[in-house]
């Protein structure tokens, strides 16, 4: 609604801040949780929501560039608001993307993206388990700090990256997540370590937010992207309910490090799925129009039977 240019890159600095709260707040927790108990804690955090987060949704946030008197893009140099408008609203109809084998083999890559979190989120988990623990009580929130810090730059970097070819940002997602999960098994009796591959596996988790509305933009335009969108989106969303009860099993049965074996293989077929739809949509990708096109079209088909009658 914001940008039909760079809009990869745009939500990967808005959902940054979100990275930014978890550089700040992890530390603030361990030592509240140390030192106080949990209760104290939920306490501390409910207050800190109610002044920061509440007054900020209601009073700040906008949908749509309208509410605020302005327009998603200003035309570049030489380009007429038509062409702008005509350039932005291009892309495939639903239907045709519903029926493309594409849609489908991306379905599982916006599911497994959802799962992407868990991986990030059982750092500090495991942490309490190693022995390293015993001797550094809140090691597992200053990781959890770096690891905000991987999502942070993550997010904004993949969003660049997603822009140019989202293809290549699952690749770097790949890279970072597969280095970081066979550092947490097998480099992590020491802080270091953990510290660099905390931080790996933030930018592995920073694809959540960005990546999947990237991929679904860049592979069937925006003419149709809200239908599109809405059922990606319940997809993606259905890969975070299920990633506790999926691979919470796999941690009760076999540990954590089977678990993050499990997980870079299953981030590998991720990858191997973006590549896939997005080689499967290369035909819809060639064949975008806009809607006024659609009906130019449509009345041309329509002509030679008003002539015939």
């Amino acid at each position: 609604r914001w940008f039909t240019t760079k809009a990869a890159t745009m939500i990967g600095i808005v959902f940054a801040a979100s990275g930014v709260g978890g550089i700040v707040f992890n530390p603030m927790v361990a030592y509240l949780i140390k030192e106080y108990g949990a209760s104290f804690d939920y306490r501390v955090e409910a207050i800190l929501i109610l002044v920061i987060a509440l007054p900020s949704a209601l009073f700040l946030l906008r949908s749509r560039p309208a509410d605020m008197g302005l327009e998603p893009q200003q035309p570049k140099a030489g380009e007429t608001t038509t062409e702008k408008e005509e350039a932005a609203s291009a892309g495939n109809n639903a239907k045709a993307v519903f029926k493309n084998p594409s849609f489908y083999v991306y379905a599982f890559v916006a599911f497994g993206s959802g799962c992407l979190m868990y991986g990030y989120q059982m750092t500090a988990s495991m942490i309490t388990t190693l022995p390293i623990h015993e001797t550094m009580p809140l090691l597992g929130g200053t990781v959890m700090s770096f690891a905000s810090a991987g999502q942070t730059l993550g997010k904004i970097g993949l969003g660049y990256a997603a822009d140019k070819n989202p293809v290549l940002a699952y690749g770097i997602v790949l890279v970072c997540g597969v280095c970081g999960y066979m550092g947490y098994c097998f480099v992590n009796d020491t802080a270091m370590a953990w510290y660099v591959t905390g931080f790996l596996v933030g930018i592995t988790a920073a694809c959540t937010n960005v990546l999947v509305p990237a991929q679904v933009k860049a592979m069937y335009g925006l003419k149709d992207y809200e239908s599109i969108w809405s059922i990606v989106a319940v997809i993606n969303k259905a890969g975070g309910l299920c990633q506790s009860m999926i691979f919470g099993a796999v941690i009760a049965l076999f540990g954590y490090v089977v678990f993050y074996e499990v997980f870079s293989v299953f981030l590998g077929a991720i990858f191997l799925c973006s590549l896939g739809s997005w080689a499967l949509s290369k035909k819809l990708r060639a064949n975008w129009t806009t809607k006024e096109q659609d009906e130019a079209a449509l009345k041309g088909q329509e002509k030679p039977k008003e002539m015939a009658s």
